[in-house]
């Protein structure tokens, strides 16, 4: 019987622990996320950097495994008028198995506050705005990530959350 040294066996331990998740990682393989047309769109917050705003978009996971989305790089235009980058997101679970429309809420910094003001207020008073995006979100399962590409542009509705009581 061979005897390793103590620093030896811990390497070899080390080396073992990382490689394992790298093959499992390999066996996992993503089906594909479809990410859907806008449905919605809520003006959260207006202020003098940001826009805060929570875009409803149907995403279905074919997957037997929830995905996270964590990372965007988006750019948004509202009427023509952008809005700024949008590279923070509150953290997203999809369900695994699932076909859902999902809230997401982003705060987009303001390139010209002026005209991104006047395109959100004339977007309130008609009930509907076009929506420009473009960029990608990434999404993550296990070891695997996963980027999405986004180009959306399109007339979206405009809609208020009802107050719980």
């Amino acid at each position: 019987m061979i005897f390793f040294k103590t620093e030896t066996y811990n390497m070899i331990k080390k080396i073992a622990l990382l490689l394992i998740p790298l093959l499992f990682s390999s066996c996992v393989t993503i089906k594909e996320v479809n990410v859907g047309k806008i449905q919605g769109l809520k003006v959260e917050e207006v202020t003098k950097e940001s826009v805060k705003l929570e875009f409803q978009i149907p995403i279905e996971n074919k997957n037997n495994f929830k995905i996270k989305i964590k990372d965007v790089d988006l750019k948004i235009d509202v009427n023509r008028v952008s809005l700024g980058e949008v590279k923070k997101i509150k953290k997203i679970v999809i369900p695994a198995n699932s076909n859902e429309i999902h809230n997401f809420h982003i705060e987009a910094k303001v390139s010209n506050l002026l005209m991104g003001s006047l395109a959100m207020i004339g977007s309130m008073l008609g009930g509907k705005a076009n929506v420009k995006v473009n960029g990608h979100i990434k999404a993550k399962a296990f070891f695997v990530t996963k980027k999405i590409k986004i180009e959306e542009n399109n007339p979206v509705k405009l809609f208020n959350k009802k107050k719980d009581h």
